[in-house]
């Protein structure tokens, strides 16, 4: 087979899932590493697991809007297969460490590596028409979704018999997805549309004036609020479930690959079938809506099967997410899609730095059965209450009402120091939401 026989964004696919899969099969088995190489209990490692995903996303924050310009720069494959051999070695490293430090430190390396999917974003604006975007961003989503239904199942079954195998298959798995890459996914920026790569435009909140790209403040903390409140439950799925309902990391694998199976026609199926008919700012509020009151049951769920029930509610909300990635598609041309995908994942990560390590710590104080308060839930419902609160920041920014665009509300800008667009034409991009799923299934 060569090189281009294949439509490019069907490469996009297939990588991506590989790429996911494979960092979903460490997922049942981290906490149980923690308690391992710690020797604490599981209300003791909340805060560890915290930990990790926290430094995890400031890695990725460091270096997601520089992958970005170099994407923009040099080509979206290079970028991508060296993100894809940085993972590879961390699974790698994951898979023998006895240190927590150490462990530590591999997720800063992690980190380091984990913005392909802002890549992978910005590939799919590239060979995709105005028209079918979203479309074709809620397909990504579902391909997304497929990688991480596969990797906990197996990392569940694998798990069972060693803690330690889920990542050296990891490894395996993102080194097949990085040879296939290599082999046959083509190039698809044209060297007539790139960019000059600049140094002060790799700095995460940095947008100079003449980059092509200006987020209102309004959409920002839209974005913002969204990941602060997703990222504040994930790490603590594993050890809920597990203090909750006594669940082994078979029984998350399942749960959790569920979720991903479900999630693909919530993403892909869902969004396909209503968004169309109510519009993307309908679809917006009330995905939202539906994630933040989901949340909230979560905490109060006293049985393993309410927690299958409440996630068939849960793939309502993943409408919104394709609907919100439309919403935001005005802000950039097509010369700073890899800039502007990367400052998105920028806000978004910023979010992750505190969410993580709030709701692990919020687990960890409310989950001692000798404390005063014993509500290991309160991660969930604070989780509730921040992204309601997204809603409203969406609609009191206009994002919800119109499609505005004006200087005047636009992110502070620096010295016009980037050189300017080479095209006026609009394009997709990808909400912040890529970034948080990333990142969770990588830690």
């Amino acid at each position: 087979m060569k090189r281009g026989s294949i439509p490019p964004h069907i490469f996009i696919y297939i990588t991506a899932f590989l790429e996911t899969a494979g960092g979903g099969l460490g997922r049942p088995v981290l906490p149980r590493l923690l308690q391992e190489i710690t020797g604490k209990d599981v209300a003791q490692v909340g805060t560890s697991l915290g930990l990790l995903v926290t430094v995890y996303a400031i890695a990725l924050l460091a270096t997601s809007k520089l992958l970005g310009l170099l994407s923009d720069t040099y080509g979206r494959r290079p970028v991508i297969l060296l993100a894809l051999l940085g993972s590879a070695i961390d699974y790698i490293a994951a898979a023998t460490v006895t240190s927590y430090w150490v462990l530590l430190l591999i997720h800063v390396v992690a980190g380091f590596c984990g913005a392909t999917l802002v890549v992978c974003n910005a590939y799919i604006v590239d060979v995709t028409p105005p028209e079918q975007r979203a479309v074709r961003f809620g397909m990504l989503k579902g391909i997304l979704a497929a990688g991480l239904t596969l990797g906990p199942v197996i990392g569940g079954v694998l798990g069972a018999h060693s803690i330690r195998t889920p990542f050296w298959v990891a490894a395996m798995v993102t080194g097949v997805s990085g040879l296939y890459g290599f082999l046959l996914l083509p190039e698809t920026l044209k060297k007539e549309n790139r960019r000059p790569f600049s140094w002060k435009g790799a700095v995460p909140f940095y947008v100079p004036k003449l980059s092509g790209v200006s987020i209102p403040l309004g959409v920002v903390a839209t974005l913002f609020l969204f990941e602060f409140g997703a990222s504040l439950s994930q790490p603590i799925t594993a050890l809920y479930t597990q203090l909750r309902f006594a669940w082994t990391p078979a029984n998350l694998g399942v749960f959790l690959g569920l979720g991903g199976l479900l999630s693909i026609g919530g993403q892909a199926g869902l969004t396909r079938l209503i968004v169309p008919r109510i519009g993307d700012r309908r679809a917006v509020t009330f995905g939202l809506s539906v994630f933040s009151f989901t949340l909230m049951l979560y905490g109060f769920a006293q049985a393993s099967w309410h927690m299958y029930a409440i996630m068939l509610i849960a793939q309502f909300g993943f409408i919104g997410i394709p609907a919100l990635m439309s919403l935001t598609s005005n802000y950039a041309n097509s010369a700073a899609q890899g800039e502007l995908f990367g400052l998105l994942v920028a806000v978004s990560i910023s979010a992750e730095i505190g969410g993580p390590l709030f709701g692990s710590w919020l687990f960890t104080e409310y989950s001692m059965r000798d404390g005063k308060i014993f509500l290991p839930g309160l991660p969930y419902f604070v989780a509730a209450a921040v992204l309601a609160s997204s809603v409203i920041a969406a609609k009191m920014s206009g994002l919800l009402t119109r499609r505005a665009e004006t200087p005047s509300e636009a992110l502070p800008v620096a010295s016009p120091s980037a050189p300017a667009a080479t095209s006026a034409s609009t394009s997709a991009s990808a909400s912040a939401s890529t970034s948080a799923s990333a990142s969770s299934s990588a830690s």
